[in-house]
């Protein structure tokens, strides 16, 4: 097969997975899991080990727990993790540029915080390099008080000798810098991929800035492609998912891993629901009041007029910034 060919194959690949997710939930297809086997076929037999010898090619161990960050990849990752742990994968060119802008995103979001200030910090694969590049800036010296808003978030923030504090300390934050899993040009956005999304709510919406930093893939005209994730009480969880489908919402209890029999619990011990959007779909904020009145729902992913700034990195490394109106 000529790399022409090769490319042509996965990009078929690709797209056919990508379809599948368009039609159906991503926890839900095990044709999906097959076409991921393929992929992963594709890109590292027919792909890697050719070229392995010939030029330096970059792999990437990924976590089968972890929610991954850009798009196309997204998908994919998730899908092949539940193949085995840990999973190698070589990624394409682009996936390489993504992480260049979310660590230009995340580095530009560093600069702007002062000394005295309180920041809230985010969960997930672009808040951690926020954290990673605001570890670096405390250690030279910057003196702030963070926040965070997981326990993940909390033991990353420790090791890069971010000083926290009690939340229950403080009424307000100056401003928190977090990722997103979809964001719109009205700087609406849709959070809880990795799980965190109720305190990532509280610790946003206690702030006088919220700051969303995305790589470029995250910006959509629409949301809805992403799953929404929806944090619901244990206690009546088949009721509660009942009346979500009555509702119209095709839910998909989160799991704690591939076969897993138990579900995924949040950091306050509660469960995590995926659901998908409809197609048409109505108000974003007649779709929060809905969901937040079916007894039983916590709080939804839903992250609507948090965010008063955006930062978006790009594959070149540069950065545009969006405000909202």
């Amino acid at each position: 097969m000529t790399k022409a060919k090769e490319s042509a194959y996965i990009l078929k690949l690709r797209r056919k997975l990508t379809k599948r997710f368009d039609e159906t939930s991503h926890f839900e297809k095990p044709e999906a899991i097959e076409i991921a086997k393929q992929v992963l076929k594709a890109q590292i037999d027919r792909h890697a080990q050719e070229r392995a010898a010939k030029r330096q090619i970059t792999y990437t161990t990924y976590d089968k727990n972890q929610h991954p960050a850009s798009i196309h990849s997204k998908y994919i990752k998730h899908l092949l993790g539940q193949l085995g742990k840990p999973v190698f994968l070589h990624l394409p060119e682009d996936a390489a540029s993504h992480e260049k802008g979310k660590r230009a995103a995340a580095r530009a979001a560093a600069a702007l915080i002062r000394d005295g200030m309180t920041v809230g910090l985010g969960t997930g694969s672009t808040a951690q390099l926020f954290i990673e590049e605001l570890g670096l800036i405390c250690q030279k010296g910057l003196q702030i008080t963070a926040v965070a808003s997981s326990v993940h978030t909390a033991e990353l923030a420790k090791k890069h000798q971010i000083p926290l504090a009690d939340i229950n300390t403080l009424k307000r934050l100056d401003i928190t810098v977090d990722g997103a899993d979809e964001i719109d040009p009205k700087l609406q956005m849709i959070k809880g991929g990795g799980g965190a999304l109720f305190r990532e709510k509280v610790v946003a919406s206690m702030s006088g800035t919220m700051i969303a930093i995305v790589d470029h893939t995250k910006l959509v005209k629409k949301l809805g492609a992403f799953p929404l994730a929806i944090e619901i009480l244990p206690f009546g969880y088949l009721a509660t998912l009942e009346a979500l489908a009555k509702a119209g919402y095709r839910a998909a209890l989160r799991m704690q891993g591939p076969g897993a029999t138990k579900p995924y619990l949040t950091d306050n011990q509660n469960y995590i629901a995926d659901i998908q959007l409809p197609a048409s779909l109505p108000p974003l904020t007649a779709i929060e009041r809905e969901l937040k009145g079916i007894v039983g729902v916590i709080e939804t992913g839903l992250f609507l007029n948090i965010a008063k700034r955006a930062i978006v990195g790009f594959p070149d490394g540069h950065t545009e910034e969006l405000n909202r109106k």
